[in-house]
């Protein structure tokens, strides 16, 4: 009894892992899609003022 209820709380504890990293992966993929939105207006006026300064 003892033994199966261990197994259990170990599963338990795996999926609580699987799901920690499954959210960390979400927000870290999340944060880099606002960051690139973001930084993407940015880099597209460096780009066209570019030739400005290259004169």
């Amino acid at each position: 009894m003892s033994r199966s209820r261990r197994r259990m709380e170990g599963h338990r504890h795996f999926l609580q892992a699987q799901l920690y990293i499954i959210k960390l992966r979400i927000s870290t993929t999340t944060r880099l899609c606002l960051m690139s939105s973001l930084t993407a207006p940015l880099w597209l006026k460096i780009t066209n003022l570019a030739p400005l300064f290259s004169l």
